[in-house]
Parts: structure tokens; C-alpha cells; sequence
């Protein structure tokens, strides 16, 4: 909501009186009429989008902190190393095209992240490496498709990788 001091009549959006439901309102700081109408709402976009886009952006945010990390070189290898700039770039095209579409960002990192659940109890076996680098795979095939993939990915492919790592020998 606007950062204003006019007084909402009822009818207004801003008047909880309105509406026949409870409403929380969230003012954004320095959203003043003035700065909205006149001058577009130059640096607000930001404040006004924060809570649909913030589950995305910190799912971006861990997924590079996982990524590129002090050691992560010499914890990445030679064979995988070639690939980490391509995944961060496939987070960099997914956090441009967010605001379009949050919900549809949400409903795929929800896909991923129950993948990353099964991977995280596998983590400990050495043989799980091939499943971090199909997961970091299937992102950029959801998230930053124009990017490609190193082989066919999908989310069958990553469960049955899982379910090989995690089968018991």
C-alpha cells in the first residue's frame, strides 16, 4: 500500500473497512502518491514483490552458496568444474525472469527441492556425486532451458539416479 496520510473512504482498496474479510495491509516504505505516479515507482518494485519472490530468490541464493563456496574447486573436481559457470548463469537467468512468473518459479522449485531432500540422504556416499550434477542439470533444464543440458535430464531421470545411490549394495 501507498505511503500517504489522505484519509481512506469507504470503497477505497486502502480502507479496511471495505472488505467483508479481515485484511493485513503492508505499506511500502517512501511510496509516496508522488513518487508512484509521477516518477513510476522508480526503486519500488522491489519492496512491492519481496514476499512473492523471496522463497525463489533465497532457493537461488542457497543453490549458488552450494555451488561456489570457499574449496569448491578442489571439492568439485576436473570433470564437473567446466559446468559450474553455465549453472550459475542458468541462476542468473532464472532470477531475471522471476517477477514475470513467481508462482510458476514456486511450483518448480518445489519439484526440485523434493529431489534435494531425497539427495540430501544420500549425500554421505561417494557414489552420490552423479546425482548432485544430474540435479544442478534438471535446474537449468526447468529454470534456464535455453542454456542446454550435458545429456537428457529429467525429474524420472533423477529419481531413478537416487534410488541406484541409494539402493544397498
Amino acid at each position: 500500500m501507498l505511503e500517504a496520510r489522505f484519509p481512506r473512504i469507504p470503497g477505497d482498496m486502502g480502507n479496511a473497512g471495505t472488505w467483508p474479510f479481515p485484511v493485513l495491509y503492508k505499506v511500502v516504505s517512501g511510496a509516496s502518491p508522488q513518487r508512484v505516479v509521477r516518477e513510476r515507482a522508480a526503486g519500488l518494485l522491489d519492496a512491492f514483490t519481496a514476499d512473492r519472490v523471496a522463497p525463489s530468490a533465497r532457493d537461488a541464493g542457497q543453490q549458488l552458496t552450494a555451488l561456489v563456496h570457499p574449496g569448491f574447486v578442489s571439492e568439485t573436481g576436473v570433470s564437473a568444474m567446466e559446468h559450474i559457470a553455465r549453472y550459475v548463469s542458468g541462476i542468473e537467468i532464472r532470477l531475471s525472469k522471476l517477477r514475470e512468473k513467481p508462482e510458476r518459479d514456486r511450483e518448480l522449485m518445489t519439484r526440485v527441492n523434493r529431489l534435494e531432500e531425497r539427495y540430501a540422504e544420500v549425500l554421505a556416499r561417494p557414489e552420490a556425486a552423479s546425482a548432485r550434477w544430474l540435479l544442478q542439470e534438471l535446474r537449468v533444464s526447468l529454470f534456464a532451458q535455453q542454456l542446454g543440458t550435458v545429456g537428457s535430464v529429467s525429474e524420472h531421470r533423477v529419481v531413478a539416479e537416487l534410488s541406484r545411490v541409494s539402493a544397498p549394495t
